[in-house]
């Protein structure tokens, strides 16, 4: 049986070529802007989150007050 082994030959990457330079660097910037995409979408529901349990502490702050002038 034959065995196969990994070899990066011809590869793009192993390769030392200004093209594979510019290859690389314009893959680079794709997946940062990709990523800088992701961190944004999750800060904008991070927020989100954070407001609906500000809105959450307000109602009960608000049920906890009126259910302390029902009682005096």
């Amino acid at each position: 049986m034959a065995r196969r082994t990994y070899a990066d030959e011809g590869a793009i990457r192993s390769a030392n070529t200004s093209f594979s330079k510019k290859e690389k660097a314009i893959e680079d910037q794709y997946f940062n802007m990709k990523d800088k995409e992701k961190f944004k979408h999750l800060k904008e529901e991070l927020e989100k989150i954070k407001q609906e349990n500000r809105e959450i502490k307000e109602e009960l702050q608000r049920q906890n007050n009126n259910n302390g002038q029902q009682k005096s």
